[in-house]
């Protein structure tokens, strides 16, 4: 009953973080698909669709302009674009035509007949070919007999519409064998950025939305080391900055021996407010002043907030270094001097993500194995998490934390996006690098790869839904102390 009643609260904040999905994730899935789409058309290679959501089900709303069927499906999990010659009808006829072109043209013509019918191009394909999308079409289109469920012989008038779109696929296949509007008719370099076009464009959106916040406003308060902040401070304008100072902790150090973790905030130190240590120089001096000294430290603990004394002895070490043993960190707000200066700060806030996505992703690789810190795995959420914190994130830092949590998405995704899983998109650039060096591909077993990680990602995303949904559900995504 209890756990029925924390479920029923929740209801309102479900309704939220839907609003929150809808307003961050969509549009920066939009841009990483946008981005495959603009690059493929620079390079000339068409595209017959380019979609939100995913075709589950038949199209909520679609509009063809410049060529393309601009799709949207419902429900909205994710979004894609069709790159002509990329794994379909023509792609495959043309691997097969090298050694066969007889064979290669029956194969077409019933690939591609699938192929339209399984996208719902029928009424496109038509039009192409001048002719009447009318209720007959529309009636064979949903037919049994189109989707090969049907008996041919007691379907006469399907038969000969059938027939009929043989025989214009038949004349469509000598135009396109020869096509360079194809993506496998393009080089190596050429598919590269193709592939890595949606990569490309979520750390664009990084880069710019940074820009925006830094030059017509002020990141939000974040820890920036002390070190940091001294190379920052001819280049930005502090707007604003916490009381406390935050550690980061060296293991096995004298910090670490009176129970200091990082996060925990350093309140004094040797009497000496934090308030009143300006660079990490004068932390190293205070340090210095009191060695051999048995001080006060006064720290907040970040677990439970609460405020803890303890006294050390900082000595010198064997190798002569004097070390307490924290990094510290102040929570500023600050913005650009300038708009030249926002440019930099964009750069350097989106590669410092990047590094920090990779190390991420580094513990996690290593978190199966014995003796390693597990303690990221819980830390790692989907959609459904990003959702539930959106909300607390525009209550404490309104309208500029959403534009910074845009920014933070849009580089997570484009890394994830590296990884040489073959259902990303690093793992087609690497089978794509393989079959460039061999000068030959295996169809079966990139279908065979692709298939099975895409499952096992969509099994692997069902598992992180169902740990959002629990944490949700408990209120373990409040982030308001």
């Amino acid at each position: 009953m209890e756990n029925l009643l924390q479920f029923a609260s929740q209801v309102p904040q479900f309704f939220i973080s839907i609003f929150w999905f809808l307003l961050i994730l969509v549009p920066i899935i939009g841009i990483h698909e946008f981005g495959h789409l603009l690059i493929s058309r620079a390079f000339g290679v068409k595209i017959p669709e380019y979609a939100i959501g995913m075709p589950l089900v038949k199209r909520t709303f679609y509009k063809r302009w410049k060529g393309i069927i601009w799709s949207f499906y419902w429900p909205v999990l994710g979004g894609f674009v069709r790159i002509y010659g990329d794994n379909d009808a023509i792609d495959e006829a043309h691997d097969i035509a090298k050694t066969d072109p007889v064979a290669a043209r029956e194969q077409y013509k019933e690939s591609r007949f699938q192929e339209i019918v399984a996208n719902r191009e029928l009424q496109f394909f038509l039009e192409d070919n001048s002719l009447i999308y009318d209720q007959k079409w529309m009636d064979f289109e949903n037919s049994k007999y189109a989707k090969g469920q049907a008996d041919a012989s007691a379907d006469s008038v399907n038969e000969k519409l059938y027939e009929q779109l043989i025989t214009l696929i038949d004349w469509e296949y000598d135009q396109q064998i020869k096509a360079t509007n194809t993506f496998f008719s393009k080089n190596w370099l050429q598919k590269t950025f193709i592939i890595f076009g949606g990569i490309i464009f979520n750390l664009i959106t990084a880069v710019v939305v940074f820009w925006g916040i830094f030059t017509f406003a002020a990141m939000p308060l974040e820890p920036i080391s002390l070190v940091e902040i001294e190379t920052l401070r001819d280049r930005v304008e502090i707007v604003n900055q916490g009381d406390n100072l935050l550690a980061g902790v060296v293991t096995d150090s004298f910090a670490s021996q009176i129970g200091m973790e990082t996060g925990d905030r350093l309140v004094s130190f040797a009497g000496v407010s934090a308030t009143e240590i300006n660079t990490q120089t004068d932390f190293t001096d205070l340090v210095r002043a009191n060695q051999d000294e048995e001080i006060e430290v006064t720290y907040l603990k970040s677990s439970d907030n609460t405020e803890v004394t303890e006294r050390v002895t900082v000595t010198e070490g064997e190798d002569g270094r004097l070390l307490f043993g924290v990094s510290l960190f102040r929570e500023i707000e600050y913005k650009a001097k300038g708009p030249v200066s926002a440019v930099n700060l964009a750069l350097e806030n989106t590669y410092k993500y990047l590094d920090l996505n990779f190390r991420v992703l580094g513990r996690l690789a290593l978190a199966p194995f014995p003796n390693q810190d597990r303690t990221v795995l819980q830390a790692v959420s989907g959609p459904i998490g990003i959702s539930a914190v959106s909300g607390q994130v525009f209550d404490l830092q309104g309208p500029i934390g959403i534009l910074r949590l845009v920014a933070l998405i849009s580089v997570g995704l484009a890394v994830f996006n590296m990884l040489p899983i073959p259902a990303l998109d690093g793992g087609r650039w690497v089978i794509i690098t393989i079959n460039s060096i061999r000068g030959k591909r295996n169809r079966k077993l990139e279908a065979t790869l692709i298939g099975v990680t895409f499952i096992a990602m969509l099994v692997l995303a069902a598992v992180i839904a169902v740990k959002d949904i629990q944490t949700w559900i408990t209120g373990g995504f409040n982030i308001i102390n």
